[in-house]
């Protein structure tokens, strides 16, 4: 009996004890929903105050946006104004891109429908397309990026301890490439495709769930077709990687991403169906096709082999070159040579899937650099580059401070791409934002357009710059706790 009473002493000791910790030292774990609650904010505060009303492709999503809000159809009501790359058909016109932005942005349509007609600023009004481009950005790109990132931010928790290190990269990733500029300035399916791939590396790398990957994979493809070969590089790095599995196991993992592909693909599927008469013809495909009978383009392969010319373009030219409109992106060079790569399979997996889409553009023929600001189709590649950076090995020393700079630098590029808009070498945009400085699109619209339109007043007025100090005032106050978040915080969140 005395021996009982001792050891439920010594148990209630403990235990006393392990409560007082538990009162004076919550644990670290509760702290992280409210971190990523604040970087999704910071996030979507640059994004969405850089909203644009003025986009080149916003018609051919905005119109099917339209439809798909008053009918539930995908076909352009007659009244809908034209566009070059719009598919005629017996049954109508149709917008050729893919199902689920303009899926996406149809209650976009119906709620802003909805706030704006009761003061006559509906879809009749001549300024609904530059409204619903501001709502669009604001409202749909803006928080799918912001959630991106934070998705971002767990993906480094594997191997970036440090929490102000994690948050720095994933600013990098979102706001200081051209990320910011085609999330921003217009409707681009380049921007959702790049939060589509960072959520399927998240589920699979991360979350090691399948199902969910497969799921999101279909959802990535049907936003831009051309996330097929990425995702798929993803996937086979990913079953790679995990060869300590079982026959039985590998076997569920196949049937968990067919089953999660399944239900996206078959809508695709229907989609492609319902415009062309054929399941595995795209509009894209269709539209090519009456334009070379027509004789408006000549016959020539989507894709080829790589060209020396197509590689230096989309890594190093002026023009387009990655490296000059993602400078950060130069910390490739020495990421290569680091050894830690097998220590890190997960980096080495980014690395491919970013090389897989800069070929893929490397090879496509059809393209010839219209309307962009740098490599539009390398962007759902940065993120993956940042991962990639970011998993080859510390950045401490001197290759920190060089880092640093070149953070510094991309986001230069970047803010400056979103004044100025897109031009033929990233030097005429750096001069007119280092002359004219900071602009917000959306402000010059309500100050100019809307204003006067619908309250008889017109304010001639720059971006102010009381407006771009309350912004990073309020982003420094959302991620000042977490900058200054020590290491442990990290591994544990």
């Amino acid at each position: 009996m005395l021996l009982l009473f001792e050891r439920w002493g010594r148990l209630r000791s403990k235990l006393v004890a392990h409560q007082r910790v538990l009162n004076t030292c919550p644990p670290a774990i509760s702290k992280m929903p409210r971190t990523r609650v604040r970087l999704f904010l910071a996030l979507w505060l640059v994004l969405a105050v850089h909203s644009s009303p003025e986009g080149p492709q916003n018609s051919r999503y905005q119109q099917p946006a339209r439809a798909l809000a008053n009918s539930g159809s995908f076909l352009l009501p007659p009244d809908a104004s034209e566009a070059p790359d719009f598919l005629l058909t017996p049954a109508g016109n149709y917008a050729i891109v893919a199902p689920s932005l303009p899926l996406l942005l149809a209650p976009v349509h119906a709620a802003l429908k909805t706030f704006l007609t009761p003061i006559h600023a509906g879809p009749d009004h001549p300024l609904w397309p530059k409204l619903f481009g501001i709502a669009a950005c604001a409202l749909l790109i803006a928080p799918l990026l912001a959630l991106s990132g934070v998705a971002l931010f767990e993906i480094l928790e594997q191997f970036e301890p440090c929490v102000p290190h994690r948050i720095s990269w994933a600013l990098l990733a979102i706001c200081g490439s051209p990320v910011l500029f085609y999330s921003s300035q217009g409707i681009w399916s380049h921007s959702a495709a790049a939060a589509g791939l960072l959520f399927v590396f998240w589920s699979l790398w991360f979350k090691q769930n399948p199902l969910l990957a497969g799921a999101l994979v279909g959802a990535a493809v049907s936003v831009d077709y051309a996330t097929v070969i990425p995702s798929g590089t993803i996937i086979l790095a990913w079953l790679a990687h995990a060869r300590a599995k079982g026959l039985q196991e590998r076997f569920n993992d196949f049937a968990l991403l067919g089953l999660g592909v399944f239900m996206p693909c078959c809508g695709l599927l229907l989609y492609n169906h319902a415009i062309t008469g054929s399941s595995w013809m795209m509009p894209q495909s269709l539209f090519a096709q009456q334009m070379i009978s027509a004789g408006f383009r000549a016959e020539m392969p989507l894709f080829d082999v790589p060209t020396a010319r197509a590689l230096w373009g989309l890594a190093a030219s002026p023009a387009r070159g990655l490296a000059w409109y993602f400078p950060a992106a130069l910390l490739l060079i020495p990421a290569l040579a680091q050894k830690p790569w097998r220590k890190h399979p997960m980096g080495l997996c980014a690395l491919l899937a970013a090389a897989s889409i800069f070929v893929l553009n490397a090879s496509y023929s059809a393209w010839h650099g219209d309307v962009s600001f740098g490599p539009r189709h390398l962007t759902p590649a940065i993120p993956l580059i940042v991962i990639a950076i970011a998993g080859s090995g510390k950045m401490v020393g001197p290759k920190l401070r060089v880092a640093q700079s070149l953070f510094g630098v991309s986001a230069l590029v970047a803010f400056a791409g979103v004044a100025t808009g897109p031009s033929r070498h990233i030097g005429q945009n750096l001069l007119v934002f280092f002359y004219r400085g900071p602009h917000l699109n959306s402000l010059r619209f309500f100050n100019q357009e809307f204003l006067p339109a619908f309250t008889g007043t017109r304010v001639d007025l720059m971006t102010p710059f009381w407006l771009y100090a309350g912004g990073a005032l309020a982003v420094w106050y959302l991620l000042k706790s977490m900058m200054r978040a020590d290491g442990q915080l990290g591994q544990s969140g």
